[in-house]
């Protein structure tokens, strides 16, 4: 069964860089191909605002690396928030 997932951004985070953050119920839930996943532009920008305050410490390259894979492989989509 198809299911559609907005990950936020932390779950985004650990899921690249520490899988054992995250609790057994989100890995099986990341592993199902069927899932469709999404996350939002914003938390790009998030991602983003964690690195220079030193919260996060990967190189942005890395990270735009990473999301462009993803998106070539079609793991998961970027979209917009709603306008207000």
């Amino acid at each position: 069964m198809e299911t559609d997932f907005l990950l936020d951004t932390h779950t985004f985070i650990y899921w690249h860089l520490e899988e054992k953050s995250l609790s057994k119920k989100v890995l099986k839930i990341l592993e199902r191909q069927e899932n469709n996943f999404f996350i939002s532009s914003l938390s790009i920008l998030e991602i983003q605002y964690l690195v220079e305050i030193g919260r996060l410490e990967m190189d942005m390259g890395d990270i735009f690396l990473i999301l462009i894979a993803l998106l070539i492989l079609k793991f998961f989509r970027l979209i917009d928030p709603p306008p207000y």
